[in-house]
Parts: C-alpha cells; structure tokens; sequence
C-alpha cells in the first residue's frame, strides 16, 4: 500500500462527530446491518441497523455520522399494525430515494407472500402471531437489504435525512410516522417536526427551531 493510499484509508477510517437530531442534508448511507444483536446472549429489540454520514459534497468525505435502528415489531401491541405500517412505509421512502415508486413498490411486495393477503384489511385483521411477525420481519429486512445495496457509500447521490429523538429526547431515533428522507433534488423540502417530536426534543432542553424545508406521506 503506497503511502498516499494509506493516508487515505486511515482518514476514511477515522471516527466522525456523531449526526443529531434535525435536518440534514447530503446524507448517504454507509452500512445496512440486517443481522440481529444480542446484549449478554438475549436478542436486543431493536432491528435493522442503518448507519448515516453527512458527506462533503465535493470531496465526499464524512463529516458526521450515526447508526439509527427501528424497533423489533410486538403482536401484543395494540399498535402493532400502525407499527408494521409505517415499517412498510419508511422502507420503501428510502428506497423511493434511489428509484422511481413502482421500483421501490416491487422490491418489498414479497415480504407478506404465503400469507393469502389480498388487502390491507386481511393484514390488520390477522390474528398475527410472534413466528409469523418474526418471518414478515425477516422477509422485509432481507428484500430491503438486496434493494438498496447498489446505493451504499459515499459516491452514491446523497439523500436529505430527517433525524429525531426517542420520547425522552435524549438519544437519535427515527420518526413514528411518515417518511423521513427525500433526494436532494427536492429544493423545497417537506420534512418537518411533528409538535409531538418537537415537545421530546425539548424534553433534554434542546429545542429545535421550525426547519428550513419534509416528505410526503407514503399509503401503504
């Protein structure tokens, strides 16, 4: 390795301030862990591991960086439904950055084959149990993974990225509802904080202006 290939690599390896709550823009994503994590041999319900960079435009360098899961889905919930829902819906937003919506559409509609859904409502009226959860689960994990691996790096066309915090407004989480990514080349953006995400941003004395520019609700 010649001396300059070694710089580089140490100065792509080095660690980067962490991405916070906000709206960011020039996001790319640099990791999809699909596997499941355990904490002293008991699985963490948390799954699918995204990690996100804010790059340089210019120089494609990472500037800040953060690793953001969904948590696992519950059949005791009575939110669960909402929760596979919007699962659904987030999945195929990111996608939508990177391809048209009938693209995104089809890489996921496989996830409920075998199910003998023919509509939403089969879906939310299924008495659903753990090992059907865990199979729907894996089969979007899986599918997501294969879709939006050609669009992992830091060459890839960059993102912009909505990031909030969990009801305590201490540590980096997703939005519950909606989608929370758009591509850069929406110049008038429609992400925003619901009044819910801003009341637990502030729940850690940080509170977060009204943002510049948020993404349209995607239907199931």
């Amino acid at each position: 390795m010649t001396t300059v290939s070694l710089a580089g690599s140490l100065l792509d390896r080095a660690k980067v301030a962490k991405l916070g709550k906000g709206i960011h823009d020039n996001v790319v994503i640099t990791k999809v862990d699909l596997e499941e994590r355990k904490n002293k041999g008991t699985p963490i319900k948390k799954m699918l591991y995204i990690t996100y960079a804010t790059i340089d435009p210019d120089t494609k360098k990472k500037k800040n960086e953060v690793e953001v899961a969904w948590w696992t889905l519950d059949p005791t919930s009575e939110f669960f439904f909402s929760n596979l829902r919007e699962f659904c819906v987030q999945l195929n937003g990111i996608l939508s950055c990177y391809m048209t919506e009938d693209e995104a559409f089809t890489a996921l509609e496989k996830a409920f084959d075998g199910f003998g859904f023919t509509s939403v409502a089969d879906i939310e009226a299924y008495k659903w149990k753990k090992k059907d959860v865990d199979t729907i689960q894996d089969n979007l994990k899986a599918l997501f993974g294969a879709a939006i691996a050609p669009f992992v790096g830091t060459n890839i066309a960059p993102i912009r990225l909505k990031l909030s915090t969990d009801s305590k407004g201490e540590n980096v989480a997703y939005s519950s509802y909606g989608v929370f990514v758009e591509p850069m080349t929406v110049t008038e953006t429609r992400l925003k904080f619901s009044d819910a995400e801003l009341k637990n941003h502030s729940k850690a004395g940080n509170v977060v202006s009204a943002p510049r520019t948020a993404s349209a609700a995607l239907a199931l």
